[in-house]
This record gives C-alpha cells, structure tokens and sequence, in this order.
C-alpha cells in the first residue's frame, strides 16, 4: 500500500492548510486596496466652491455674468451653470444665443432658451431688464481638470455682437476615476510596507488548524442537528396538512351556508338592476328592492353567527371586507339606517318572492325612500348619489364571494376558477368628498385589491 510522500517535511493536509492560508491573505489584499479605492484620501483640503464671473460691456451697455455652482465634481451629480444677460440700453435685444465649450462634460445645448425669473423664455429682452441661461454640466470624463468656455451672442437693431467667458478649471475626481486608483494605490503601498503580513499568514494558519479540530465535533454536531430539523419538519408538515383539511372544510361550509348565496342573491340584484336601467318591461322595483333587503337579511345573519370573512387568502378577505362596507354604508345612508334594519328584521333569509310580496306593506319608509334613490340619475347631485352608483360594488362584491370560496380546491380542480364580472370593464367606483375619509380609504383598497387579485381595471369617479 502507498503513501503519499511529504513535500518539504510537510503532510499534504498541512500543505492545504498554508495555501488556503495564502490564498486568503491575497483576497484580504485585494479587498483592503478596493477598500482604499472606495474610500480614498481626500485629493485635495480645500472644499469645493462656486465660480462666479462677470463682464461689464460698456460699450454694448450689456451686463454679463455666469456662475457655476462648484469648481470640483466627485460624483456624477451635474454642476449647474446660469449665465445671466442684463440690457442696460434703451433699445432690446434679439436673438439671444448661448453656446458651451466644455471638455470633459456631457451636455444638451439645444434649445437653450434665456428666461425670466418666472421661467418663461425671453425674446426678444427689454431696456433694463434681464433673463438667464442655465444649463446642466454631466460629468462625461472619470478625472482630470477642465476650463469652461461660454459664449453669448445676441443683436442690437441688427447689429450683431457677442463676449466670451472663460471660467476657472473645474475638476472632476470620481471615485472610480484614475485620480482615484493612484491615490488608492499609494495608500495601499504605504500600508503595505508598514503591515506584518507574516502575523496575518500565522494568524490564518492558526485559524484553519483549529477548525480542521473542530470539524469532526461539528459534523456530529450537523447530523444530530439535521436529525432533529428532519423531525420537526415532518411534524410541522403533518400538522399542517391536518390545519389544511379544517381549514378546507370550514371554507366550503361558509361557501355553502353564506357566500354562494350572496352571490346568486346579488347577480339576482344585478339583473333586476339592468332591467329598470335598460328600461325593459318586465322590470319591477319591487322586486329589485326585496332581493336587496333579502341580501342584507343573509349579510347580518352571516355577521351575526360568524362575525367575519374567512377565505384562504387575507387580500381576498380585505377586499371582501371593502366591498361589504360600502354596500352597507351607502344603503343605510340611503334608505335610513333605523328604518332599514327593523325592515330587514321582518324577513326571513329563507323567504322567497312570494313570501316577501305578502309582507311588503311593512316594509314602508324604506321602500319610498329606495323609489326615489332609484330615480336619481348618475350625475345626482343629492348627498345619497344614485343607487346605480351602487353597480360596481355589487359586481365586486358576488365576484369575491365566488371566486375566493372557490379558491381553496384550486388545486382540486383541473383549472383555476374564471373571474366572472357582470359588467363591462373598468369597474365604475364613486365616491364624494362629503361621505368622508374611511368611505374614501374604503374605495381606494376596493380598486387596489381588485386590480391585484383578478387583474380588474377600475375607474373612481368623484361626485360634486
């Protein structure tokens, strides 16, 4: 049998041990030079300022200045120029031009405007008056220093002149320019010689000999611990295996018992609606008010026995929890809240068209009240609005019902569940500034709820 013959005295573990070592004080070299690089020394002790010139053209009565927002640039924020032009004669000046020499800077020349101080372009410029010319300077270079030169052109009664700046270098020193690299390779050769690299190689090989110690301790250490994490992990699975199957089952109980006869009661609501709206003639209020009351019988029967929404996904219940707000609100608001519920409190959940029809001389002030809701167009103006106003709710309200109850056995089915909107896209939402700000707020996570779960357009429209 073979052995592995050593390499100056030194077992091949050892020897894994010191080039690891190695390889390692060169990775540290290289990330303290970008550290160095990322943070260099400053280039220069005096801070950066602002260049201002000016130019008085006596014999053009033209005052001329231009400021420059910094003289020193070390990032790619751009400096600002503003060139101001100042007519100090009586005749105007026309066809003001403004053009840069900028080595160094990227910038947009075109359409250099000069403009007042309330921004509009000036042209041409009055006696005694003045507008400016501003322009962005883009650092385009990594370093270096650059002069700017301006030029400014304008005519007097035709005559053309023009005058000439010339501003104080700017420099331009970026972090990762090749300023940058030198005074960062300076730093990192000046560290360098004064750094006991042989302390960091024994340090590191102190390092590993230790860990190779340790590893067999910490590999049992990993299996008792992958043990353990494998035994919980199948616990948790089981366990939420059996929270899914009762959470499952109380779905499609709600469903049953509440939420799919919301929907059929509201597409009952809905249908009746469009026919009044489309003026059809076998359109009944009545019927359309006593399938309404019936849909408010089985919300507060529902809110009364269950206390709230429950669908697997908690944006399904806030858009739920929206919908269900603002029908009721703006139906109490409408019809009279007190009024309203001892109507509700006459049916029965279960009752049918017929029953209902028997008991509608009881249902009295409401029912007036929803006569002339109904009447109100969608422009009303009256602080209840329109009940047609209501039409985008409802549509939302038997889509969420529907689709989050059947949500649960998506994976059940070969297909996910089909939105069914009734009514054409976008959903048509309302509301006023007087109903207040949890009417708004209320609106507002309706219309983004929608457009998140089932990718529904929606349109608020404000009221008067």
């Amino acid at each position: 049998m073979s052995t592995a013959t050593p390499i100056l005295g030194l077992q091949p573990s050892v020897l894994r041990r010191i080039a690891l070592a190695i390889l390692l004080a060169a990775m540290a070299c290289v990330l303290l030079f970008g550290l160095l690089l990322w943070f260099p020394e400053s280039a220069d002790v005096h801070p950066s300022e602002s260049i201002v010139r000016s130019q008085e053209l006596k014999a053009a009565q033209v005052h001329l200045q231009a400021r420059l927002d910094t003289n020193r640039l070390e990032d790619n924020s751009a400096d600002r120029m503003r060139v101001t032009v100042t007519n100090d004669s009586a005749p105007a000046l026309t066809a003001l031009h403004f053009a840069l020499n900028a080595p160094g800077f990227a910038l947009d020349q075109t359409n250099l405007p000069c403009k007042d101080t309330n921004g509009a372009p000036v042209d041409p410029l009055p006696a005694h008056s003045s507008c400016h010319f501003e322009v962005a300077l883009t650092p385009a270079a990594g370093s270096g220093a650059y002069g700017i030169t301006a030029f400014v052109e304008w005519k007097r009664e035709d005559v053309p002149a023009e005058a000439t700046f010339l501003l104080a270098p700017v420099t331009i020193d970026r972090t990762w320019s090749a300023a940058g690299f030198a005074r960062a390779g300076h730093r990192f050769a000046s560290l360098m010689k004064d750094l006991a690299l042989p302390i960091i190689v024994a340090l590191l090989g102190f390092y590993f000999s230790r860990a190779q110690n340790n590893y067999e301790q910490a590999r049992i250490q990993r299996e008792e611990t992958a043990k353990v994490q494998r035994i919980a992990a199948e616990k948790e699975q089981s366990e939420t295996r059996e929270v899914a199957r009762l959470l499952l089952t109380r779905v499609m109980e709600l469903a049953r018992e509440h939420y799919l006869p919301f929907v059929g009661q509201t597409k009952s609501i809905l249908n009746e609606a469009e026919k009044i709206r489309d003026h059809k003639p076998d359109a009944d209020e009545q019927k359309l008010f006593l399938h309404l009351l019936l849909l408010l019988k089985r919300m507060e029967v529902f809110r009364l026995k269950e206390g709230g929404v429950f669908f697997k996904r908690r944006s399904g219940e806030r858009a739920m929890s929206a919908a269900w707000f603002l029908l009721r609100w703006r139906i109490n608001e409408a019809l009279g809240e007190v009024d309203l519920a001892r109507a509700v409190q006459k049916i029965h959940p279960n009752s049918d068209y017929a029953m209902l029809k028997e008991r509608f001389p009881d249902l009295d002030p409401p029912w007036t009240r929803f006569q002339n809701w109904l009447k109100e167009p969608l422009n009303s103006g009256k602080e209840t609005g329109s009940f047609f106003h209501l039409m985008g709710i409802l549509d939302a309200f038997q889509v969420i019902a529907s689709f989050e109850a059947d949500y649960a056995l998506k994976y059940w089915y070969e297909e996910d569940g089909k939105v069914g909107f009734r009514l054409q896209s976008p959903t048509l939402l309302y509301r006023r500034e007087s109903w207040g700000d949890l009417t708004s707020a209320m609106t507002s996570q309706l219309s983004e709820e929608l457009l998140n779960l089932y990718k529904r357009e929606v349109q608020i429209l404000q009221l008067p």
